[in-house]
């Protein structure tokens, strides 16, 4: 039953996916959401991303299940949010046993979506679907494309040459393989969203122009024609398959152009992202259809790209409650602020930390022009010396352990000689602005 006042306490499971980081992404400032995560005891991205993180075993061991509920009963959990396939297939085996809700299709469309032979049989003659062989004898020509039947993202999927490559192939995978033929076209992800009466809500093609480890690193909106076309076949897979909230298919073209469908995901997918900056923010709104509350859709027009690559997070085990930093050269920089220093001095006044503002600026009227930068308010203390003189004279001397001394404190200035000869005199860590980012926490 949905609350009387929307306050979901969501349990990202696994959380350091790439579309498990997606859902943080997209929840993390939502006012009716909390968010926390949990995955298996694997080196994963989520402890750097969520604040609220736990360890469970693996799916495959016998007492997980058992670990995910206490997890859940004792944070009060609302509902699990299952970021892959592999989960989401573990999640229905045991869905009358978990404690709290599941944000998922109903067992009769996963049973579908989760066989990519059996979506494309029950598609088949409603959309261009590609082409299955039922074995390597029915194979007449290659290259052909190969992959697991159960699975996601690219684990698996190769191009095959040869029919002694793909014996091989099939001899060796336990699970049961799909043999595809090969498709040299342009390939796209079309994102969708539905509701519970098969109505499609939203449908909008992107492209797949750089992909890496099954993720599009590259992409871009489809101009409206295409897009027209693929909110065709949308409206053609839910009168087969009642999928309900945020799913997406794939397509990819022949060598003669003809797009046919691949797969259909009943998941998040990383790269929606293309599609939450516009305005359809797909984790939210599927808790909105999940619990029957009224919303509505609201995008802005354009075209769009995105362009993905790695994000650093840190964890370090120095503490502090004081930061002096310099301004010329430091918070402001080339006439422009540093925005990520300047994330970093608001993420200090979140914490209660005091800010203190050193600097031997050589503007003349240092007052007016901090309140040109408009930046005065956020220091506690403003430190102004002459070119003599030595900030780490000015710097309380501290030496970090634990627990800290009262006033352990960190000096971030672009100068290397005045950050080792405060590091010499104090013993504080001091940093540049090319180490910021150790210092930026971004949990959600």
């Amino acid at each position: 039953m949905a609350k009387s006042r929307p306050l979901w306490k969501v349990l990202v499971f696994p959380g350091g996916t790439e579309n498990g980081l997606e859902i943080q992404r997209a929840l993390r400032f939502a006012k009716e959401v909390e968010l926390f995560s949990v995955s298996s005891n694997v080196e994963n991205h989520a402890p750097f991303a969520f604040k609220q993180h736990f360890v469970i075993g693996s799916i495959n061991d016998a007492n997980w299940v058992a670990e995910l509920n206490q997890v859940v009963l004792e944070n009060e959990i609302d509902i699990i949010y299952p970021c892959n396939s592999v989960i989401i297939a573990a999640l229905l085996a045991v869905r009358s046993r978990i404690a709290c809700d599941i944000l998922m299709q109903t067992s009769d469309v996963l049973e579908v979506v989760l066989s990519k032979s059996r979506t494309l049989e029950t598609l088949l003659g409603h959309v261009a679907t590609a082409k299955v062989f039922k074995s390597p004898e029915h194979v007449r020509r290659f290259p052909v494309f190969v992959k697991p039947d159960f699975g996601y993202g690219s684990q698996g999927a190769c191009r095959v040459e040869t029919y002694v490559q793909l014996l091989s192939l099939v001899s060796a995978h336990r699970d049961g393989l799909l043999i595809q033929e090969y498709l040299p076209g342009e390939e796209y992800t079309v994102d969708c969203f539905s509701n519970g009466r098969r109505e499609l809500l939203f449908c909008s093609g992107r492209s797949r122009k750089r992909v890496r480890m099954g993720t599009s690193m590259h992409s871009q909106t489809v101009n409206p024609a295409l897009n027209e076309v693929f909110q065709n076949w949308g409206r053609a897979i839910l009168k087969h398959i009642p999928l309900v909230g945020a799913w997406f298919f794939q397509v990819k073209a022949d060598e003669h152009g003809e797009l046919k469908l691949l797969e259909i995901d009943a998941r998040i997918a990383g790269t929606m992202a293309l599609n939450r900056v516009q305005g359809i923010n797909f984790p939210l709104l599927n808790l909105y259809e999940h619990y029957q509350l009224p919303y509505e859709i609201l995008l802005n027009p354009g075209q769009y790209r995105i362009d993905r690559c790695l994000l650093n997070r840190y964890e370090h085990d120095f503490v502090y409650d004081t930061v002096y930093v310099d301004l010329d050269d430091t918070i402001v920089f080339r006439g422009q602020f540093n925005l990520n220093l300047v994330k970093f001095l608001y993420q200090c006044l979140n914490e209660k930390k005091r800010i203190i503002l050193i600097s031997k600026s050589l503007e003349k009227d240092r007052t007016s022009y901090l309140k040109t930068l408009r930046i005065a308010e956020i220091f506690d203390e403003i430190i102004w010396l002459a070119e003599s003189e030595s900030k780490a004279d000015h710097i309380r001397k501290s030496r970090l352990s634990a627990p800290p001394p009262p006033g352990a404190a960190i000096f971030i200035d672009d100068s290397f000689s005045q950050r080792k000869e405060v590091h010499l005199t104090t013993g504080i860590p001091t940093f540049d602005s090319s180490m910021l980012e150790v210092l930026l926490i971004d949990k959600a």
